[in-house]
C-alpha cells in the first residue's frame, strides 16, 4: 500500500514540477521554467517569470511541443457548425478562402466594398469549426455581424460591449471592448477575425489582437494600408494578422459582381485658419527633411528614417508631429465636412 501511495505521490510531484505554459492577462507565462535549459525570444523575464505577448502563440508552439512543456493555453471549443447560408461563393471568393487556408489560416483578404468579404469569413469559421471571435470598429457592425452569423449558422451568437457582455463560442465585439474580454478570456477563441483590419496598427485598436493567442487569424478590408502608412504606429499588420493572402481590384469586379459606378472629385478650400496651420506645419516638416537631406541619403526609406530620428531628436520629433498635423488637417478639414453634409441632404 505504501509503495502505491509513494508512486502516486511521485507522479503528482513530477506533474506539479513539470514546466508548463499558461495564459494570463493577454500573455503566455512559463511556470517551473528552471527545468528548461534555454528560453528563446520572444519570451522575456518579467516579474520573476518568462512571459511574452499571447499573439506569439503560433510561433512558439513548435518549441513548446519540442520541449515537452505542458500546454494549458487552449480553452477553445471544437464545434459542429452547419452552414445554413446556401449562397455559392464566387470564383474570387473561393480563391480568397483557399489562399487563406494555404497560408495556414493567417492573413488578410483585401476585397472592394460590397464584394462579399463577410461571406468569405463565414466559410472560414465553418472551416476551422472552433470557437471564434469577430472584432469590428462600430456598434452598427456588431449588429450586422450578429445577424449574419445567426442566419449563417442558426445558433446563438454572443455579443460583448458596454451594454451587454455575453460570451459564447461565436462572439462579436468592438475593438474598444475587446481588450478586457481578451485579457480575461482570450484563450477561449481559436479563430480571430478582424473586420476593417486597416484600423489595427493603431495603439488602442491593436492591443486586442496582441493579447489573443488565437493561432488562426483573418483580416478583412477594402483599404489595406501601405507599409509607409503604418510607420509610426505601434504594430504592423503582418505581425498581428499575417500577410495579405488575397486581393482583388475593384475594376475587375465592376459590371460583373459589382454594379457600375462613377467617381466624381469634389474640391474644397481650407479656411483661413486651416491654411495658416497647414503652412506652418508644412514648413516645419519639409524644412527638416530638406535640411537633413533625408530623401537623398535614404531614398524610399526616408520616411522610416524620419520616424526613427523622432524618437531621440527633438527637431525630428517636431517634424514628425507636423506631418501628423498635416494629415489630420487634410482628413477632417471643415470644407470636407460641409461638402459631405450637402451630399447627404
Amino acid at each position: 500500500m505504501s509503495a502505491t501511495v509513494s508512486r502516486r505521490e511521485t507522479l503528482d510531484f513530477a506533474r506539479s514540477t513539470r514546466a508548463s505554459v499558461f495564459f494570463q492577462g493577454g500573455t503566455l507565462v512559463l511556470q517551473h521554467s528552471d527545468t528548461i535549459e534555454h528560453v528563446p525570444a520572444p519570451f522575456q523575464f518579467v516579474k520573476s517569470r518568462w512571459r511574452c505577448e499571447a499573439y506569439h502563440y503560433h510561433a512558439v508552439l513548435p518549441w513548446i511541443r519540442e520541449q515537452g512543456i505542458r500546454n494549458t493555453i487552449p480553452r477553445w471549443q471544437r464545434l459542429t457548425l452547419k452552414l445554413f447560408d446556401t449562397r455559392e461563393l464566387h470564383a474570387y471568393q473561393t480563391q480568397a478562402l483557399n489562399a487563406w487556408k494555404q497560408a495556414k489560416g493567417r492573413g488578410s483578404v483585401v476585397l472592394p466594398t460590397g464584394a462579399g468579404k463577410t461571406l468569405v469569413a463565414t466559410h472560414a469559421i465553418h472551416h476551422i469549426n472552433a470557437s471564434a471571435i469577430v472584432l469590428v470598429p462600430t456598434m452598427s457592425l456588431v449588429y450586422q455581424w450578429y445577424a449574419l452569423l445567426t442566419n449563417a449558422f442558426q445558433t446563438e451568437i454572443g455579443v460583448y460591449y458596454s451594454g451587454e457582455k455575453r460570451i459564447l463560442p461565436l462572439t462579436v465585439t468592438t475593438y474598444h471592448s475587446a481588450g478586457d474580454l481578451i485579457a480575461e478570456s482570450g484563450n477561449t477563441f481559436k479563430l480571430l477575425i478582424c473586420d476593417e483590419v486597416h484600423h489595427l496598427p493603431a495603439k488602442t485598436w491593436g492591443e486586442a489582437a496582441l493579447m489573443a493567442p488565437a493561432p488562426f487569424r483573418l483580416g478583412l478590408t477594402a483599404t489595406y494600408p501601405e507599409e509607409h502608412e503604418q510607420i509610426g504606429e505601434r504594430w504592423q499588420l503582418d505581425e498581428l494578422i499575417g500577410p495579405i493572402v488575397y486581393t482583388q481590384r475593384l475594376e475587375t469586379l465592376v459590371g460583373k459582381q459589382l454594379a457600375e459606378y462613377r467617381t466624381q472629385r469634389v474640391r474644397v478650400d481650407l479656411t483661413v485658419e486651416e491654411r495658416a496651420s497647414y503652412k506652418d506645419a508644412y514648413e516645419t516638416y519639409l524644412g527638416f527633411v530638406r535640411e537633413r537631406g533625408l530623401q537623398r541619403t535614404h531614398g524610399a526609406g526616408w520616411l522610416r528614417e524620419l520616424m526613427r530620428l523622432s524618437t531621440r531628436d527633438p527637431h525630428a520629433r517636431r517634424a514628425w508631429l507636423a506631418r501628423r498635423q498635416i494629415l489630420n488637417l487634410l482628413d477632417s478639414c471643415q470644407g470636407k465636412l460641409l461638402a459631405l453634409e450637402a451630399l447627404l441632404r
